[in-house]
C-alpha cells in the first residue's frame, strides 16, 4: 500500500508542475493538416491508376501492386521508348531477342497484356515511343477483373496525354552518342476561351545508329488530339496517333539483314 500511495503522489506532483507542456502538445496535434500534393506533370508520384479497376483511384487505395512511371520521371532520364521505361519499373524484366523484339517478364511469366488507354494491343507491335504518353502504369499480378482471364505477370497500360485548358508547350533537341539525334515538339492550345473544347499535337523525330555495325534507325511518331466538353459530365474525346519505324541492318535473331559474310563469319551458314 505505501508504494502505491507513493506513485500517485509522484504523477499528480508531475501533473502539477507541467500542465502547460501537456496543454500544448494537445494543441500542436489538432492544427496538423495535410494541403495536397503535387501529380502534376512535373511529379514524380500519380494521382491516381485506372488500370487495375477502371476507376480513379488513388495508388495507395488500389488493391494490387501498382507501379506508375510518370511525365517527369521519363523527361528527367531521357526515357524514349517503352523498353527503357520499364526497364526501371519494379518487378520487371527485359530479354533482348534482337534489334527489333523485346520480352518482358514479371513474377516469373512472360508480359502479354498491353494496352493503350485501357485498350488492349499486340504484344508483337514495335516499341512504343513514350511522346505519345502521359504516364505508363503497371500493375503486377492478374488483372482478371477487367482483363479477361488475367495474367500472371503484369498488365501494362499506357496512357495517352490529354490537352489541357490553357496554352502551354514545349520543345526539345537531344544529341547522344553512337550519332543519336532526336527533336520533339509538344503543344497544347485551346480551341474555345473558356477551354471546353482543347487540342493537343505531340511529335518526335529520331535517327540514330547503334553500337552494331550496320544497323541503323530513322522513326518518325506523332499525336493529335481533341477533346470537349459536352456537359458538366459528359467528355467527348477524339484523336490518332502513329508511329513509323525504318531500321536498316535489323538483326533476326543474331545476323543483320543483308550482312556481309566476310565482316560477319558466324553467319555464313546462315546466309547460304
Amino acid at each position: 500500500m505505501h508504494h502505491k500511495l507513493h506513485i500517485t503522489a509522484l504523477a499528480l506532483a508531475l501533473g502539477a508542475a507541467f500542465p502547460a507542456f501537456a496543454a500544448d502538445d494537445e494543441e500542436q496535434i489538432t492544427k496538423v493538416e495535410v494541403k495536397g500534393q503535387n501529380t502534376g506533370d512535373d511529379s514524380y508520384s500519380a494521382g491516381s491508376a485506372r488500370t487495375s479497376t477502371r476507376m480513379e483511384m488513388s495508388v495507395r487505395d488500389t488493391p494490387q501492386s501498382v507501379s506508375v512511371v510518370t511525365r517527369a520521371f521519363m523527361d528527367d532520364l531521357g526515357l524514349t521508348r517503352i523498353d527503357e521505361a520499364l526497364g526501371l519499373t519494379t518487378g520487371v524484366m527485359i530479354g533482348q531477342a534482337d534489334t527489333e523484339r523485346t520480352n518482358f517478364y514479371a513474377r516469373g511469366f512472360s508480359i502479354n497484356n498491353f494496352q493503350i488507354d485501357g485498350m488492349p494491343q499486340g504484344s508483337n507491335a514495335p516499341l512504343s515511343d513514350t511522346v505519345l504518353y502521359d504516364r505508363v502504369e503497371v500493375v503486377r499480378g492478374a488483372t482478371g477483373l477487367m482483363g479477361g482471364t488475367g495474367d500472371p505477370s503484369a498488365a501494362v497500360n499506357m496512357v495517352r496525354k490529354r490537352p489541357g485548358k490553357t496554352l502551354a508547350g514545349s520543345a526539345s533537341i537531344a544529341l547522344r552518342r553512337w550519332d543519336d539525334r532526336r527533336a520533339e515538339v509538344d503543344l497544347t492550345v485551346p480551341l474555345t476561351a473558356d477551354g471546353a473544347v482543347r487540342s493537343r499535337v505531340a511529335v518526335a523525330h529520331q535517327d540514330r545508329d547503334s553500337y552494331m555495325d550496320m544497323y541503323h534507325e530513322r522513326k518518325t511518331v506523332g499525336l493529335a488530339i481533341v477533346e470537349a466538353d459536352l456537359t458538366p459530365g459528359t467528355l467527348l474525346t477524339a484523336g490518332i496517333d502513329f508511329q513509323r519505324n525504318k531500321p536498316t541492318g535489323a538483326t533476326w535473331g543474331q545476323c543483320p539483314t543483308g550482312t556481309s559474310t566476310a565482316r560477319w563469319p558466324a553467319c555464313r551458314a546462315t546466309s547460304r
